[in-house]
């Protein structure tokens, strides 16, 4: 039985005077009232009423008793309150880790169109693509761009990307036609670099999975530095589909070796199991995704 639910009934009897108006004035069945009552003198141990066949008088354990329960239902309805006034007037402090290439180019007008929305939310951001321990962090949301399974942790997955090989018409031109991975060798490659794996790229063909070992001409753990030296004709990149939109639909950059599939890199917030998030973190979620899945 709900013990909240049980102190409120306590503390509308006493001010009712009876079982009977206090089940009307709370709309529910006399005898769920006189269980209520019950269980708290069970688990408190102590007589709350001394009932005659007018009236019930409170016991002195009960007077203390409601005095406490008084202050209890009080505090629950302004806590109730403060919740419910955050849908809509939310406010506070939220303290985000984000990927600083995606960010840059993906995130920053999402984050203006939410601060004017909501401005009495204060963000708290830092850029780091450097992966952060969500149980040992003090950021209210973790955001990452990586190949993490959707099932890990508890994710929330807002979009996807993929990754492609990019480079200039002018670079192209000048290597001649590049038809499949061999053709590579002859290029400079400007690899994404975190770690000592990255001059291995999987890649699927017509549904065949393939690797390529590739010997980079620079590496860096920068997209946009790789994205500026491809725009100045140093070679091909291998980033994903955000970083390069732009530059493809203005003509700056061409894919190349399209056929060649990667595996897809998932933008989620990583969230610690059985975390309760907050209003003001769900409230942000929710504003990306509306706003990610509406491009």
């Amino acid at each position: 039985m709900d013990r909240l639910d049980c102190i409120k009934t306590f503390c509308t009897v006493v001010e009712k005077g009876n079982f009977s108006l206090a089940a009307r004035e709370m709309k529910i069945s006399r005898d769920l009232v006189a269980k209520r009552i019950a269980y708290l003198e069970y688990h408190l141990q102590a007589t709350l009423f001394i009932r005659t066949i007018r009236k019930m008088n409170l016991t002195m354990t009960g007077e203390k008793f409601y005095q406490h329960s008084k202050i209890i239902s009080t505090e629950f309805d302004w806590a109730k309150q403060e919740i419910n006034n955050e849908h809509f007037y939310p406010e506070g402090e939220l303290k985000i880790n984000a990927p600083l290439s995606f960010t840059e180019n993906v995130l920053t007008p999402i984050f203006s169109k939410f601060i004017c929305q909501y401005p009495d939310i204060k963000i708290d951001l830092a850029l780091s693509d450097h992966f952060i321990d969500i149980y040992e962090s003090q950021y209210d949301l973790t955001l990452r761009v990586d190949e993490t399974p959707i099932d890990a942790f508890e994710n929330i997955v807002i979009s996807q990307h993929l990754r492609g090989f990019y480079a200039t018409p002018k670079y192209l031109s000048e290597r001649g036609n590049i038809s499949n991975m061999n053709d590579l060798f002859a290029l400079n490659i400007l690899i994404y670099s975190q770690n000592t794996d990255s001059n291995k790229i999987q890649l699927t063909r017509q549904g065949q999975p393939t690797y390529l070992q590739v010997f980079p001409k620079f590496c860096c753990n920068n997209g946009s530095v790789l994205v500026d030296l491809a725009l100045d004709h140093h070679g091909i990149i291998y980033l994903p589909d955000f970083l390069v939109e732009k530059y493809v639909k203005n003509g700056q950059l061409v894919a190349c070796l399209e056929e060649y599939r990667s595996p897809p890199l998932h933008f989620y917030v990583a969230c610690p199991s059985r975390q309760k998030l907050a209003i003001k973190s769900r409230l942000f979620i929710n504003f990306l995704c509306d706003h990610l899945h509406a491009k």
